[in-house]
């Protein structure tokens, strides 16, 4: 919504807000309370304390005034002594305020009274603290009442607004709560009914002529009537029969009828009547809510007991969930209640209960909740399970999100329970798989397999381990280790023992034996099996032969031997990486030149020395590489070991296997910083330089020809009047003028062009002093209006003056370019709107053209010296591009800020914000005088 419309909106809501108040307290009005000569009741001070509490803080500044407005309307109108309206009118703030901010801070912006806590908190704040603190006030007006006491005054205040209170705010706050606590149209009607029967049952009560007859038909059917109210149609039909039966006794009253007609006098029969609606709306509104507390705790528990007998029937988990959800759409979710389970199945339960206009809601269970939907998490031991999804046709109650959050937390416990025995019976399934696959590989191991007992005798030995000669012929089982294995005895003994005594297991004990073929090598390794931190059981043996790596590891020694020598010897850095480019080792010159260790090195580790804004490209670089095993070149930047990032350029070769797979990479990086930081400054350089031939082009075709504008027609009125003084003509004040003006334009060209000259230098001086914005702005706005003819400027300022500490001359010089700018680009003419806001640190002024607007690429470019728009001609548009630069100078050197907002084709607004002058207003602060015409095309609004 635009400004000017939301401003019109905002306008009409007060204007309604004020009308309603006048009118009902001029309705108060016809119900008179002797001897003080106020009404029995004020409706105006319900009605406010309601609006109050359903509006923002913010707009308590807006609806206050019209407060203390419509009540000094409404006396003024029935000729209330003066001074009394002005106490009387700002008691009424002072005691909606309070009574709104007690039911804001204790009942909260929502209430609908459909707690006890609520009611009380009404009864306390709305109906006794703020008519007390606002009695306390009006009552000092007493002096100017004819035969009232202060006391008196007070008293009458505290009663007739307590009963406003009761009458009207209830009456609003139960019809106009949230979404969810809204009456649906069926309700409201079935209210409506309810209420419209009971007031014309009580209407003829209060019409009875026998008045034994109506006290004690008032006694016995009043408070039930109402009472019933409230429990059949919750707090809006006690709120309305309340204030249908207030209607009709108090007027009843007036017209002498009812049962306390028999009263000496109407002043206490008045009396009696606020008594009594007072007590029996407060009953009636204390009854309503236990009645909704006790039907809110009454269906918690209904669900969650529900829920608990679903959930534990012996059914599959489907058909428990699918009762849950048919549980739940009942008493909870009007619409439909769905789960979607961690493994992805979606089940739709409780389907015949699924409205159709709440489907398309169940699908994005991921989606940001909205009024009408909301997904809980179901959490278990192992995380996230699912999602239990509420989707209604209506907004969803909070009462109705923690009872759903309640019944997730037990799906959740009985979905964890399910998760556990499923993964019990998983887990003795693969132990039994386990243990088969167990007993094949001992049997097929392609390397030797055994176990011995605590006293080293063999318990099981594979075909594997005997032929690799470890074992003397086939020994049978149970034979002693120096029996079955005498080549071994010696050597497997001490390590055997070791591990049996230290319960750890020795590994990777490279033993040598010379066989008839050559020499052999093994790998052994010795793991004590224990069960449960028991004694061990034994000792595993796993013998590798290791014969042709051992010899194969030494040819590739002294091929690596030969390869480390190279590259210690160059000044590059020299890499290896495995065939998917992972380091499988690290060289000498990698780790000196960026400090990594080589545990950090190895693996993708050395893309942690790689530039962050360059890892992506590089590791797709990479990736390319792999795929087409073939050599590449890439340049990045590499992290040296004292934190530096080095230009380098990596050159890398693919090493292959005979089948032509690769096996590694084999590159050097070089370093190429000097080169890309001569490449880089050269750039630099050449772009500098192009900028500042085009700002100089720009500047001198600017200048002269803003120079040239004011030159010409000065030179040319010069020698007219030149001509006409030698020929003894009169000089007509026009023509002087006219030369001044263009004098006049030349001189501020120059002005702006020294003020930059001292802005650079930072020699520009403020002379500050207390002054008064309004005034100022005031007097650049009329010296604005009367130069353009085609622009209207409307100004909204506070009554008041607004003062701050600056410098007139600067701040004006501000103010009239942003009046310029806004005309000079508005050249179609138009609306500019200046408005003045003050808060407690500052003061903020904007103002705002319909003119061409700025493009969004140069708006953070427009405060630059000589900077000009792209979309406006420096021939069509006059000036230099300075005003701005020198604009933001002045500001930021009185402490503000300077900024715009703006879209091209549809004006720009530039905002001005300046510290406010702290401390008591200047004796010679005066309020402005809105809607007064200064200039012509210049309001105040």
């Amino acid at each position: 919504m635009s400004a000017p419309r939301r401003i019109a909106t905002t306008w009409a809501w007060d204007a309604a807000f004020f009308g309603v108040l006048v009118a009902t307290g001029l309705l108060s009005w016809l119900v008179v309370f002797p001897p003080v000569g106020a009404p029995a009741f004020w409706l105006p001070n319900g009605i406010s304390i309601a609006v109050l509490v359903r509006s923002a803080r913010r707009r308590w500044l807006h609806l206050l005034p019209l407060v203390f407005a419509s009540s000094f309307a409404v006396e003024l109108i029935k000729e209330t002594p003066f001074v009394a309206i002005l106490f009387w009118a700002s008691a009424e703030v002072i005691e909606v305020s309070v009574a709104a901010s007690i039911l804001v801070r204790f009942a909260g912006p929502s209430t609908t009274l459909a707690r006890l806590r609520d009611v009380l908190v009404l009864a306390a704040g709305g109906a006794f603290v703020g008519p007390l603190l606002g009695g306390l006030w009006a009552a000092l007006s007493s002096p100017w009442l004819a035969d009232v006491s202060y006391l008196q005054l007070l008293a009458t205040w505290l009663l007739i607004d307590g009963l406003g209170t009761f009458l009207m705010a209830p009456l609003i706050l139960t019809w106009s709560g949230p979404p969810w606590a809204r009456p649906t149209w069926r309700e409201a009607l079935a209210t409506i009914g309810t209420v419209a029967a009971l007031t014309a049952l009580f209407a003829l009560v209060f019409d009875l002529p026998d008045p034994t007859l109506r006290v004690i038909l008032l006694a016995f059917t009043t408070f039930p009537l109402l009472s019933w109210a409230g429990l059949r149609r919750g707090p809006s039909g006690a709120a309305t029969a309340a204030a249908a039966f207030g209607g009709v006794a108090l007027f009843q009253t007036l017209l002498g009828g009812g049962p306390f007609a028999p009263i000496a006098t109407l002043q206490n029969q008045l009396l009696a009547v606020q008594g009594f609606m007072v007590l029996a709306s407060f009953t009636a509104l204390v009854l309503a809510a236990i009645g909704e507390e006790r039907r809110r705790a009454a269906r918690s528990s209904t669900v969650l007991l529900e829920a608990a007998t679903a959930l534990a029937e012996k059914r599959s988990l489907s058909d428990r969930l699918a009762r849950l959800a048919g549980c739940l759409t009942e008493h909870l979710a009007p619409g439909a209640a769905v789960f979607r389970l961690v493994d992805g199945r979606y089940e739709t339960l409780a389907r015949a209960a699924v409205d159709a206009r709440v489907r398309p809601a169940l699908e994005p269970t991921e989606a940001t909740p909205t009024p009408t939907r909301r997904s809980l998490a179901l959490r278990g031991g192992s995380g996230h399970l699912g999602l239990l999804v509420l989707a209604s046709t209506r907004p969803l109650d909070p009462e109705v999100i923690d009872l759903g959050a309640a019944v997730a937390d037990r799906v959740a416990s009985v979905l964890e329970t399910e998760r556990l025995r499923a993964e019990r019976a998983e887990h003795l399934r693969r132990l039994e798989e386990s243990v088969a696959l167990l007993d094949t590989l001992l049997r097929t191991a392609p390397v030797g397999l055994g176990f011995v007992d605590p006293e080293l005798r063999l318990v099981q030995a594979n075909e594997t381990l005997a032929c690799l000669g470890a074992l003397e012929g086939s020994a049978p089982r149970g034979e002693t280790l120096a029996a079955a294995m005498p080549g071994l005895h010696e050597r497997f003994a001490p390590l055997l023992r070791q591990a049996l005594q230290t319960g750890h297991p020795v590994t990777d004990q490279e033993l040598s034996v010379a066989a008839p073929a050559g020499r052999g090598h093994f790998l052994c390794s010795f793991y004590p099996v224990q069960v449960a931190g028991g004694p061990p059981l034994g000792v595993g043996i796993v013998v590798v032969d290791i014969t042709a790596r051992k010899r194969e590891e030494e040819a590739l020694a002294a091929s690596e031997e030969r390869f480390r020598s190279l590259a210690q010897a160059s000044a590059e850095v020299v890499w290896v990486n495995g065939p998917d480019g992972a380091a499988i080792t690290a060289t000498t010159s990698w780790l000196s030149f960026t400090g990594q260790s080589l545990e950090q090195a190895l693996g993708w580790g050395w893309m942690v020395a790689i530039h962050p804004e360059d890892r992506a490209r590089l590791q797709r670089a990479w990736r390319d590489a792999v795929a087409r095993a073939a050599p590449y070149t890439f340049e990045h930047r590499l992290r040296r070991r004292d934190g530096v990032y080095r230009h380098v350029e990596s050159r890398g070769v693919p090493v292959f296997n005979p089948d032509g797979s690769v096996r590694e990479w084999v590159g050097m990086s070089f370093d190429i910083t000097a080169r890309k930081a001569a490449e880089e400054e050269r750039a630099r350089l050449y772009a500098e330089m192009k900028e500042s031939v085009r700002l100089r082009d720009d500047f001198l075709s600017i200048a002269s020809h803003e120079l040239k504008t004011p030159l010409t027609p000065l030179a040319t009125r010069l020698q007219m009047l030149e001509r006409k003084v030698a020929a003894g003509q009169p000089v007509e004040i026009a023509d002087l003028q006219r030369t001044r003006a263009s004098l006049g334009r030349l001189t501020t060209l120059i002005n702006d062009l020294l003020d930059t000259s001292r802005v650079e230098a930072n020699r520009l001086a403020l002379h500050l002093e207390p002054m008064s914005l309004s005034e100022l702005l005031e007097n650049a706005v009329g010296i604005a209006s009367a130069t353009s003819g085609r622009h209207d400027i409307c100004v909204e300022a506070p009554p008041h003056g607004v003062w701050i500490q600056g410098d007139r001359s600067r701040l004006e010089q501000v103010i009239t370019n942003l009046l310029d700018n806004a005309i000079k680009y508005s050249p179609q003419g138009g609306l500019v709107q200046v408005h003045l806001e003050e808060s407690d640190e500052e003061v903020v002024l904007s103002v705002t053209d319909q003119g061409i607007g700025i493009p969004r690429d140069q708006q953070a470019r427009l405060f630059d010296r000589f900077f000009r728009a792209r979309n406006v001609s420096p021939f069509s548009y006059g000036g230099l591009g300075l005003g701005l630069y020198i604009s933001r100078d002045i500001v930021e050197r009185h402490g503000g800020r300077i900024w715009l907002e703006s879209e091209p084709g549809h004006g720009s607004t530039f905002w001005v914000a300046l510290p406010r002058l702290q401390g008591p207003a200047h004796p010679d602060a005066g309020a402005a005088s809105p809607g007064r015409r200064v200039a012509d095309g210049l309001t105040h609004g």
